[in-house]
């Protein structure tokens, strides 16, 4: 067969006709480079093209490999999953799409033989891209069926070889309710033109396609579309109750002549509501073909609340009108104390399984530092055929949001669904806390059992899931899901809050009595989020930038009334907590937990007959990690601390250092900072002064 003459320069024919292309298979199983990250409904990192490859027009330079058997000429983009659009006709959100065989295939099983392979053959100038023995995706979950290999031949002269080797269905579900369960063919960067080959009919193998252009009939049109500025933070933005969102916009011309002045409108509107909180419009010059274009708009200031920041964008003659507009969502939480952040919404709308096993994630950034990351939850169902063993692990690792999770920093096994409260928030606390200094974190769930499934929502997303499965690394999830799973992170109070408490309940910390992180002697820029941090039974000190710190009850009376607390180094200064040398703190300012409710402190913190003690621990000591110091009540009680400097794996030992205080400055000034004290369920802060760092 053959046809679509005059469809922007493009037409086909297959092997079946006698001027067609003659099917020659090219062995790339031992020469080719192996594409990693696939698995189900995803793609790969984008591969760089060895040449220049001209495609209805436009030049493009590298190429997007999706599981399902589409091949994208995008950078990035949402994946294209079952129920899958029809090419050409402007929907979905697949562009610039060629589909050798697109269809619900699956890479996803430790034992999954699928594999895709690439290869520059220079001296026919040639790229090759060869799937390999990829199953279907199967309605049981412990399995996958049937078989196909396939390749895509793309030519220097612009010119595209589909070629089939072999085609086996098995029980793949195709009818399921679905109308395009297999497609053959290309469409264009606007999704507006394209040519079918086949639609829900699977040719006879060995087969080959030929796609050729004429320049001549090629189309010209402008494409002005909104899309991520990448200049802003990726996906989805948290941001601190009384801080401002600096909107940006910008445009890309998708299309291959100039566009006119280009009108863009930024919109936020309270995503329950729907209510406008803000808008501004402005204009962008012409932009020619494949040209970005940026704005950027006065900042707003916007209540507690989730929002959608929305731009759309016209230049009065585009006539493409499904990529102008681009939405983003925001979350204002609250600026201190015990915060919950998270992208899903509840009621959740779906769960998640796989064949045999498989993570999924979800990045978190908070918007002040530090942060201290204290409990991870998740919502989870009852699988349908439930065992006794869930097999899961929730775990929270280091990485950024562009690409994914990537050390493990804490993880918490859960080995019984009495644990788990199906359909509801469970929520677990982490051994120890993680001290987050700079950029975001993952909080992810594997699964390996059959007891319980990860749930997820869908409408506003954050676009921050990802996915591993199997062996599989990770590589981004659906852009229109989001994971639920989410952290309770403690944010710190402003520099003109001297001292606070937040209420993590009575039993979560589930550790220590009383620890202490002092926060204000290392650079927050750059803590090392890859160390486990030590613990203590009863009383925890940590201060890296002034080796010498100690608690002394100056009053030589019972260390648990406020009043009476302060700290001395061994020059017998006094210091307290609000910086004005009277050796008295300033009272503690309760803050209400989310109910609404208030906590005080305990009236007797140590316990006037007992003693406060702790065996200093051998293990590594870094920014935000604890160690404990032997005390009576009113003694002195000290402990040495290594000096930092940049060695990641610094031990505590019993060495007092008496070099002075390394803190952190600015300007010529200490840096301010904070400690944090976790007594039971409650924690405590208070603001560094500058004279923390004068006592060197």
């Amino acid at each position: 067969g053959g046809g679509g003459e005059g469809d922007c320069g493009y037409s086909w024919i297959d092997s079946e006709e006698v001027e067609g292309p003659t099917y020659e298979w090219i062995d790339i199983s031992s020469i080719g480079e192996e594409v990693t990250g696939l698995r189900d409904d995803n793609s790969a990192e984008p591969i760089a093209l060895p040449f220049s490859f001209s495609y209805y027009s436009l030049d493009e330079t590298q190429v997007r490999i999706g599981s399902n058997g589409w091949i994208s000429f995008e950078p990035t983009g949402s994946n294209v999953a079952h129920c899958f659009p029809p090419l050409g006709a402007q929907s979905g959100s697949a562009t610039t799409l060629l589909a050798p065989l697109m269809s619900d295939l699956n890479f996803s099983g430790e034992s999954n033989p699928g594999r895709v392979l690439t290869y520059y053959d220079e001296s026919e100038e040639r790229f090759i891209i060869s799937y390999l023995d990829v199953p279907f995706w199967a309605n049981n979950p412990t399995s996958t069926t049937g078989s196909v290999s396939f390749q895509v031949i793309l030519w220097a002269t612009g010119e595209i070889v589909f070629q089939y080797q072999s085609i086996t269905l098995g029980d793949a579900p195709f009818g399921d309710g679905c109308d395009f369960d297999l497609s053959i063919g290309i469409q264009n960067y606007t999704a507006t033109s394209g040519l079918t080959v086949a639609q829900e009919t699977v040719p006879t193998t060995p087969y080959a396609v030929l796609f050729e252009n004429d320049p001549g009939q090629a189309c010209q049109f402008p494409d002005p579309a909104a899309v991520a500025d990448p200049a802003a933070p990726p996906g989805g933005q948290f941001i601190a109750n009384g801080d401002v969102f600096s909107p940006t916009a910008a445009v890309r011309n998708l299309g291959n002549i100039a566009t006119g002045e280009v009108t863009v409108i930024a919109t936020i509107t309270d995503d329950a509501s729907g209510f406008v909180q803000w808008n501004d419009a402005t204009t962008i010059d012409p932009l020619d073909a494949g040209e970005l274009g940026s704005v950027e708009f006065p900042e707003v200031l916007l209540p507690l609340g989730i929002y959608r920041y929305t731009v759309q964008i016209s230049d009065g003659t585009d006539v493409i009108p499904g990529d102008n507009t681009h939405i983003t969502e925001l979350r204002v939480i609250p600026r201190s104390g015990p915060v919950e952040m998270q992208w899903y919404r509840l009621p959740v709308d779906t769960s998640f399984g796989w064949q045999t096993s498989g993570s999924l994630g979800t990045y978190l950034q908070p918007p002040r530092y530090p942060a201290l990351v204290t409990h991870v939850s998740a919502v989870l169902t009852e699988d349908v055929t439930p065992t006794g063993d869930p097999g899961i692990t929730i775990a929270v690792y280091s990485g950024d949001a562009d690409s994914g999770p990537t050390d493990v920093l804490r993880s918490i096994e859960i080995d019984s669904v009495d644990s788990i409260s199906f359909g509801s928030v469970t929520t677990f606390a982490l051994d120890e806390p993680l001290l987050v200094g700079e950029g975001g974190f993952y909080v992810t769930l594997y699964e390996e059992g059959d007891a319980a499934q990860l749930t997820g929502s869908n409408g506003l997303y954050s676009r921050h899931g990802w996915e591993a499965a199997g062996a599989s690394g990770w590589a981004s999830f659906r852009n229109n899901w989001d994971i639920a799973l989410s952290a309770t992170v403690i944010l710190p109070p402003d520099p003109d809050e001297d001292m606070g408490i937040a209420d993590m309940g009575a039993s979560d910390m589930g550790g220590s009595d009383l620890s202490v992180l002092d926060l204000g002697t290392f650079d927050l820029g750059t803590p090392d989020l890859g160390s486990n941090d030590a613990h203590t039974s009863d009383l925890g000190v940590s201060d890296l930038g002034a080796p010498d710190l100690t608690l002394a009850d100056t009053a030589s009376e019972d260390l648990g009334a406020p009043e009476d607390l302060s700290v001395s180094d061994e020059s017998e200064r006094v210091l307290d907590t609000n910086g004005d040398d009277t050796g008295a703190a300033p009272d503690l300012e309760p803050l209400a937990d989310a109910a609404g409710d208030v906590d005080t402190p305990p009236e007797d913190l140590f316990g006037e007959d007992e003693s406060v003690a702790s065996d200093v621990q051998a293990d590594s000591i870094l920014p935000g990690d604890v160690a404990g110091s032997d005390a009576g009540p009113g003694q002195d009680g000290s402990v040495g601390f290594p000096d930092v400097g940049t060695t990641p794996d610094s031990v505590l030992t019993d060495e007092v250092v008496e070099e002075g205080c390394n803190c952190q400055t600015t300007g010529g000034a200490p840096q301010s900072a904070w400690l944090f004290a976790l007594v039971g369920g409650l924690v405590f802060w208070r603001r560094r002064s500058d004279k923390d760092a004068e006592l060197a």
